[in-house]
């Protein structure tokens, strides 16, 4: 009496992701679709994100180079990296300057950056022509200090000093490791003494 109503031909009730952000409450009936298909969604649209930021990076390198404002051409400017936002509205522009660890060399921060905003417009229009795109990004340009840290890191250990403290930490390393290995063999042959 109870299985008259129910259909041979009857489908497992669909499943509903949790809402995430991934999955965003989108149903599916095989068990196996429930990680994949959004996920691969997602990847996609980080990888096409990432295609663009290093074209970005690229051409933004190139395109720099050819500024003729004395504020930027007089300076060696490296683009480290592009992000761009996932609408492709902004787009920062982590760049850094080589030689600029070194005092004295009338290098400014601030006025270089001016220099770079005011020339966001040529930046802009070569993108444009260069790249692809429904819209050409706004720029944001950060300085990125990572080389300047390195190079004072590397003076830093490169120091007498620092040279001979680093050279009696590895000799109190090794010590401790042949101490280590002498205890170990003691009690290794003290059990096959036991024995």
């Amino acid at each position: 009496m109870g299985l008259g109503h129910v259909s041979a031909t009857a489908r497992p009730p669909r499943r509903t992701r949790p809402r995430d952000g991934k999955c965003a409450g989108r149903t599916f009936a095989r068990k196996d679709a429930l990680c994949t298909r959004g996920a691969m969604v997602i990847d996609m649209a980080k990888y096409r994100r990432d295609r663009i930021n290093e074209e970005m990076t690229h051409e933004v390198s190139d395109i720099v180079r050819n500024i003729k404002d004395p504020r930027v051409s007089k300076h060696l400017v490296s683009v480290m990296r592009c992000e761009v936002t996932p609408d492709l509205k902004y787009c920062k522009i982590y760049y850094s300057v080589l030689g600029a660890e070194k005092e004295g060399d009338g290098f400014d921060a601030k006025e270089l950056r001016r220099g770079l905003i005011s020339a966001s417009g040529f930046i802009r229009g070569q993108i444009a022509q260069r790249l692809n795109l429904r819209i050409t990004p706004e720029l944001q340009f950060v300085y990125d200090e990572s080389i300047a840290y390195g190079a004072k890191i590397s003076t830093i250990l490169h120091r007498p000093s620092v040279q001979e403290d680093i050279r009696r930490f590895d000799e109190l390393m090794e010590r401790e490791a042949a101490e280590a290995a002498a205890l170990a063999e003691a009690a290794a042959q003290e059990d096959e003494f036991d024995d």
